[in-house]
């Protein structure tokens, strides 16, 4: 699937590309604090009765079949290059399951089970990649797909996307494709709109009068409206609607606005068109398009968008009950009044970012997790309970998680955030935060301009242009390793994006830069204790592995690791002082016994190469021979390393779906082993949102439910981006002793917070007080409590409401502050919600 034009560029409206948004300057999500910059949305063509549907987020596809109150991620058999992008379900999905993917390196996938397995029909590299996806109506009988690229060539596939033909048309650069109701047609560059009724054989010009301008969007004649009129969103000139007469006439007062997405719905008798542009949210239409009216309510719009000059939305998509959703760089909302009105919904929040374990009194152990979006959280009974560790936290979007190895002894937890390490420790106001100090590529200078240009976003572009602000100059550690002597010393090591090494000094007292780690980004890094004093180093990067031998001052490559590079480390000691080095390839997996100064090829992959995510070994490594591996878009697989240097024996390991992606980001194994493995054979890892544990050597696995914490901490701001709604008057409280430092106060009578969230129960804390009023408590529509926080003393983070269980799925609470007669100065305070698995 060649294209014919290499160098033509795409002058049309793209669809986002998260790489380019997102990645160019910061990892992952850390960066954008809406947190989903959506390149794609679809819906079960019977999403009214089963609420599934599909989002590319960056690299990721979610599946949810909540209507977006939940998510999992999909990932068995989805190894491709670069991010996800174009999606396409077919119109038979009830039947068929079938649901396309395509890639920004240029692979396709397929899945004929809703997302469960995957098959690549098209390989990286094979072409430009495809932008947009459209299926027949009749696709389980014809399998007809047409599809454009980032070249705008259009292309046909009558088997179901297993083969190609290329669709020649004069030269037109198609930019918006679209197949509704029997009417395939297709937008160009130069604004000429296409028409094909025979499945994309044969084209012809609707009209003759081009619109010159690039067509972005395209709403097909509605049956039900009477199959009359066309409509288009344009690239400079608003919607524009194709008269009987073959006339284009502007659709009212967008004219001369950026369209990125058009969509229609027909309810009760009738017509409606939503439309989004630039830099405004979603417009409505009930008269054909001759007049517009911005319906924003529960839309937050965030000025990243525009920093970035990148359109708030890019994609509207309708059921057939109403329900339409909007999806792009601001995030993902619903509707269920046809565009009315909205609600916020989160997608990548309360990712699992870190999972570590400490032995405790006896034969117990302490469990922490690192989220991002939900803090931290701890249990002392394998899961069992949990509590929320959030308490003076600055910001609830952690990185890593690392229990001080001697925990029985200090409670000490570390963590990361954009430009902090955070420390917790009991009796010092929960969390303290230390700045991380300028890397090498930051001087003084800089450092200051960029704290001016993120306090000060006026002056931003005015540094950027003196060279003196530059967006990416900021660190966050995404890893955090122990010295091998920690007791002794209490110092551990903090891996850092971009790049880089920290020594972490005192349990946090002192960080001081380690030299001649800035070359290149670290990708895994492991420690062994040496001789005397003397600890060992082992980090894998770009160019392969290096070592260091005086705690990551001086760094020396391994002569033969180049075929090692950004792979994974795991080590085990052995019993004759020496330890056993594992690292991989995209292909093999080698292991070294001599500190590294030569491999032997322990296991040659029979499948098509695949990056190596995660490699750990057991801590009773020396008796259970247990190696684990995972590969991008493969199963976690549990193999034997005889000690003789022979073939690793490997086996799949039969688990939930969607645990087959252990690691979220590309750094770090989610896996963590329990203190007292040799005997309980006890291990746990996260995948996404979830926790899952193995008492028998990693052979079978169970969930472990876990809370989530909902902070209230940012909902006045404009980049908090939660499935929460406020009206009325709220104030913002800062303080240490609250949940991740901030809490909401009502500012009158009739303040109001709703809360959409999926689980089996929910939480609400406040603080109580001389202060606090009273508010009514409404769960799923029905008024089931009035709840009093006046107290007399104050009592942050205090529960003030429980629901109880409730069955599994969707729910709302409600609350309401009351008036109080004669106490103008009693407030409801909202600190934090939990759901409850």
């Amino acid at each position: 699937m060649q294209s014919r034009r290499n160098n033509q560029f795409f002058r049309g409206l793209r669809p986002l590309t998260p790489g380019l948004l997102v990645l160019l300057w910061c990892a992952s999500a850390w960066a954008h604090f809406p947190h989903d910059v959506v390149d794609d949305l679809q819906l079960s063509p019977a999403y009214a009765v089963d609420q599934t549907l599909y989002a590319t987020v960056r690299r990721v596809l979610y599946r949810s079949r909540t209507g977006g109150h939940s998510w999992e991620r999909l990932s068995r058999g989805l190894a491709c290059t670069g991010d996800f992008g174009a999606l396409g379900v077919s119109p038979a999905f009830a039947r068929d399951g079938t649901l396309f993917v395509a890639c920004s390196g240029g692979a396709l996938l397929r899945s004929t089970d809703r997302g469960e397995h995957w098959e690549k029909l098209l390989a990286d590299g094979a072409g430009a990649p495809l932008r947009a996806l459209a299926l027949s109506p009749d696709f389980h009988r014809d399998s007809t797909v047409v599809a454009f690229d980032a070249e705008g060539e259009l292309w046909r596939s009558a088997d179901a996307g297993a083969s190609w033909r290329n669709i020649a048309l004069r030269g037109q650069e198609i930019t918006a494709l679209v197949w509704r109701d029997g009417h395939l047609a297709a937008g160009s560059a130069d604004g000429v709109l296409l028409h094909s009724t025979d499945a994309g054989m044969s084209w012809n010009a609707l009209t003759t009068q081009s619109l010159a301008d690039s067509v972005t969007a395209i709403v097909t004649p509605a049956a039900q409206a009477g199959g009359q009129d066309w409509y288009v969103g344009t690239g400079s000139r608003g919607v524009q609607r194709l008269d009987r007469d073959g006339q284009w006439r502007a659709a009212g007062h967008l004219d001369g606005q950026p369209v990125t997405a058009l969509a229609d719905l027909y309810s009760g008798g009738e017509h409606v068109l939503l439309a989004t542009t630039w830099r405004n949210g979603v417009f409505r239409s009930a008269d054909g398009g001759r007049s517009w009216q911005q319906y924003d309510e529960g839309i937050r719009l965030t000025d990243q968008a525009d920093r970035y000059q990148m359109p708030h939305f890019s994609r509207l998509r309708v059921a057939a009950d109403g329900s339409v959703l909007a999806g792009g760089f601001t995030g993902l909302f619903t509707s269920r009044d046809q565009g009315l009105s909205w609600h916020p919904l989160t997608v990548s929040l309360h990712h699992i970012t870190g999972l570590d374990i400490a032995p405790g009194s006896g034969d117990s152990y302490e469990l922490a997790l690192a989220t991002y979006g939900g803090g931290s959280l701890l249990s002392s009974d394998a899961g069992a309970s949990w509590r929320v560790n959030n308490v003076g936290l600055p910001v609830p979007r952690l990185s890593p998680a690392l229990l001080a190895p001697d925990w029985p002894a200090g409670h000490t937890l570390f963590s990361g955030t954009f430009n902090w390490l955070l420390v917790s420790t009991p009796g010092a106001d929960a969390w303290r935060k230390k700045s991380l100090p300028p890397t090498p590529s930051m001087d003084w200078l800089r450092v200051r301009s960029n704290r001016l240009a993120r306090r000060y976003t006026f002056l931003e572009p005015i540094l950027e242009l003196l060279g003196l602000a530059q967006r990416h100059h900021f660190v966050f550690p995404v890893a955090l390793v122990p010295s091998p002597a920690y007791s002794r010393d209490r110092t551990l090591y903090a891996v850092l994006y971009p790049a880089g090494l920290y020594r972490v000094i005192d349990g946090g007292n002192w960080i001081e830069v380690a030299q001649n780690t800035w070359d290149l980004p670290i990708q895994s890094l492991v420690t062994v204790p040496g001789a005397g004093n003397e600890e060992r180093l082992y980090a894998s990067d770009a160019r392969g592995i290096r070592h260091s031998s005086d705690r990551g001052d001086t760094w020396t490559r391994l002569a033969d690791s180049a075929h090692l590079a950004q792979s994974p480390i795991a080590l085990q000691p052995r019993e004759d002082g020496g330890f056993d080095l594992f690292a991989g390839s995209d292909d093999a997996i080698y292991s070294s016994r001599d500190q590294g100064q030569s491999w032997q090829l322990r296991r040659r992959e029979a499948g098509p190469a695949a990056r190596l995510h995660t490699l750990a070994l057991s801590p009773d490594f020396a008796r259970d021979r247990l190696v684990l591996l995972q590969r991008d878009g493969g199963p976690l697989q549990r193999c034997e390393a005889p000690a003789n240097n022979g073939t690793l024996r490997c086996e799949d390991v039969l688990m939930s779906a969607s645990l087959q992606h252990i690691v979220e980001r590309d750094l770090g194994d989610l896996l963590a082993f329990s203190p007292h493995y040799a005997r309980d054979g006890t291990l746990f890892a996260a995948a996404d949102f979830r926790l899952f544990r193995s008492t028998d050597r990693a052979r079978t696995w169970t969930e472990v439910p876990i809370p989530r914490r909902f902070e209230v901490e940012g909902l006045l701001q404009k980049h908090q981006f939660l499935p929460i709604r406020l009206s009325g008057r709220w104030q913002t409280q800062i303080r240490r002793d609250l949940s991740s430092s901030r809490a909401l106060h009502s500012a009158g009578a009739g303040a109001e917070l709703s809360f959409t969230f999926f689980g089996s129960g929910v939480r609400w804390l406040g603080t109580h007080g001389s202060h606090g009023g009273r508010a009514q408590v409404f769960l799923d529509g029905v008024e089931v409590a009035t709840v009093d926080q006046h107290a007399t003393r104050r009592l942050p983070v205090s529960p003030s409401f429980e629901s109880g269980p409730l069955p599994q799925g969707v729910h709302s609470i409600t609350i309401r502050a009351l008036a109080e007669p004669g106490n103008e100065a009693a407030v409801t305070s909202i600190d934090a919600l939990d759901v409850l698995p």
